[in-house]
Parts: C-alpha cells; structure tokens; sequence
C-alpha cells in the first residue's frame, strides 16, 4: 500500500456532443508531481524518461466524475486508465466545461483530485483530426535511435515542428471556430506515457487546444525503442469520433513514414460523407507510389488530397478548398 499511499489522476482533455460526454484518464500508484521537469543534463532527462516508462497505474481503483450536479462512478483497469461514457439530459453548453475527476473514499489511501475539461464543439464548417509524429512534431519515429536522441537531448521547448505546420493549424482552427470551438483531435500511436512531452511541446509553439488520443500506457522501458507503433488504435479512435459525430465533417492530416495513408483511405470508405480533405505530409526522399495509389484511391471515393512537402503547399490548398 506505500506505493499507492499519494497516488496522482491525470485527466485528459475529453469531448461532449448534445447528448453526452466522454471522460477518460489514469490513476497512478506514484505521485508524478516532480517527474516532469527537463534539464539539459543527460542524465537528468534520462531518469525522467526511465520513471515514465516505468510507471505504475493503480488497477480497480474506484473513481468519481462531478460535473455540475452530476455525480457518475467507475473503476480503473489494469493499467489504472478510467473512461465515462455517459448520456446527459441537458447536455454540457458549446465550448470548454469544467470536470472534477477524485478517488472514491475508502480506498485505504489519500482521496486525490484532479481538474479536467471537455469540449462540447459547435457545428462549425470543419473539424480536424491530426497525427502527431512527423506531421506536426519531427519525430524520427521509424527510427528508435533517432528518437530516443530527441527525446533526451532536446526539452519539449527545443523541439521542432515542422515550418509553417503551427501556423496552418492555427489558421484552420481561427476559421472553423467562428460559430464556436471547433473539434481538433490529435490521434497518435504513441503511448500515454509521452504525453507530458506532447502537452508540453504544444503549449509552447501554440498548438491550438483539443483532445489527445493516444496508445495505451506501457510499463517497460525498452518499450520505448519498438519501431511504429499500434496504428489500429488510431483507426479506431479515428472512427469513434466519427460515429460521436456523426453530423460533422472532418479535414484529415497525417504523414508518410508509417500508416496513415492507409488508415485514412480505411476511414474514407467507411465514412465517404464525413471527410472534406485528406492531407498527407511528405517525408521520404520521394514520393511513394504506394501512398500515391492510395491517395488516388481517396480521390476516386469523392475525397480530394494534398500530397505535400512543406506546409505552405498544404495552406495554399487549404485556402483554394475554402477550408480556411
């Protein structure tokens, strides 16, 4: 029990629609409060990733969601992650509301609290659905030496998105949100345990606000260098926003190095009516006829493409679709 005496909740942006909420998080048995700072110390940074990597979430812990008068309860899993599914009468109001997440008394530890907040997204011209690695954030992640090297030589602060990539999604975000905030969904196949490096990297570039979608939490170390990562979550996240959704129409942006052409053209055939656009970064060396065939595939469904290099490509055809 010492382990779980101060145990800590994240709670992660979650999202509403007019007839419920989504809620989702992790308990862990640690207190994280002090895990997070970077340093230029080798060392230093080394040990942060270490103890991310070896977290340990707080299974069949009892958890309480409070919004407004609503009180609902749930129990972590394995890993500690806790999700409410819940169905509202009236729902939340358009925008950002404010969630109490906190373990239930009577658990034999320090009864935690923790802030969150959803996002109930008008029904704007266009919402937006990004990957994270190598279409905003230069990751290598095909490459686990490269990217274990960014991860510990460089703070969120000094890492990089690509040219002109932050100005395109702030511009995308300033034009589909003038009726209200419009939804922007980051799906990544990476794990929960970076995601205080993916906070911390958008916060400084201004990264406009959304939701987080990420893999499941790993326990191990070395599991840090495993090549890819669990891309069938991230079209399964994908088309849970989709059905949440159903109403909305949604502009796609993801990149080459992994599955993402693949995924969205899986996302296009299921859900033809709800993709505007399909943008695709392009990282090789040149242009891959697979992702081509398949981004002509994408076309043939009804569903215009930007293959693209550098961001302003994709803004100038962003603007000509009238996307922005």
């Amino acid at each position: 029990m010492r382990a779980a005496a101060n145990p800590t909740i994240v709670v992660y942006p979650g999202y509403a629609n007019h007839s419920g909420l989504v809620v989702f998080g992790h308990v862990f048995r640690q207190n994280l409060r002090h895990w997070y700072p970077y340093s230029d110390n080798f060392f230093a940074n080394l040990r942060v990733l270490w103890k991310l990597f070896r977290v340990k979430g707080l299974a069949g812990a009892r958890v309480q969601l409070c919004v407004g008068s609503l009180v609902a309860e749930t129990t972590t899993d394995v890993n500690g992650f806790f999700r409410f599914d819940l169905t509202l009468a009236p729902s939340v109001p358009y925008g950002w509301t404010a969630v109490e997440v906190r373990l239930a008394p009577g658990g034999g530890y320090e009864a935690p609290v923790a802030q969150g907040r959803i996002l109930h997204p008008a029904l704007n011209s266009y919402d937006i659905i990004s990957d994270i690695d190598d279409t905003l954030l230069i990751s290598h992640s095909l490459n686990w030496w490269k990217k274990f090297r960014l991860l510990i030589m460089h703070q969120p602060s000094e890492r990089k998105p690509f040219d002109g990539v932050v100005s395109h999604y702030q511009q995308l975000y300033d034009a589909n949100s003038r009726k209200g905030s419009c939804l922007f969904s980051f799906v990544s196949s990476s794990e929960w345990n970076l995601y205080p490096f993916i906070r911390a990297f958008s916060r400084t570039y201004q990264v406009p606000r959304g939701i987080y979608l990420m893999a499941n939490l790993k326990t191990r170390f070395t599991e840090l260098f495993r090549p890819g990562g669990n891309h069938g979550h991230k079209l399964h996240k994908i088309q849970e926003i989709f059905r949440y959704y159903p109403d909305h129409r949604f502009i796609l942006l993801g990149d080459d190095t992994q599955q993402d052409p693949v995924l969205y053209m899986q996302a296009v055939r299921k859900f033809p009516q709800q993709v505007a656009c399909v943008y695709i970064r392009h990282t090789r060396r040149r242009p891959s006829r697979e992702v081509s065939a398949m981004l002509g595939e994408i076309e043939r469904l009804g569903v215009p493409h930007c293959y693209f290099r550098h961001s302003e490509e994709a803004i100038r055809h962003s603007r000509a679709m009238g996307f922005m």
